[in-house]
């Protein structure tokens, strides 16, 4: 068995392949996870936000999503940086990788 390798906020984790298959969001419907501010409807979003972070504080692989959200997105447009991975949102991930790049 192979593991994923990604340095993350410095340090070097290990991640088993298979880890998507204990993911916490498998219980929902995946558009909770892309919330979509209808217009006039920010209340929506920011609940739908709110509950999909909440799932995410207790999933026990957030830190393998984050790493792969963060992978994925610094080779890819700003277009793809959306939906809410390792409990962080696009913004909030930009955030993260504009730091660590700094370090």
């Amino acid at each position: 068995m192979t593991a994923w390798t990604r340095s993350s906020y410095g340090t070097t984790t290990e991640f088993a392949p298979n880890w998507r298959e204990r993911a916490a969001c498998l219980a929902y419907e995946p558009e909770l996870w892309f919330p979509i501010s209808e217009e006039g409807d920010t209340r929506r979003y920011v609940m739908q936000r709110a509950e999909a972070k909440a799932i995410c504080a207790g999933c026990p692989v957030r830190r393998p999503c984050l790493a792969e959200a963060l992978a994925f997105e610094a080779k890819a447009s700003k277009a793809h940086r959306h939906g809410i991975f390792g409990g962080y949102t696009g913004s909030e991930r930009a955030t993260l990788a504009g730091k660590a790049r700094k370090r």
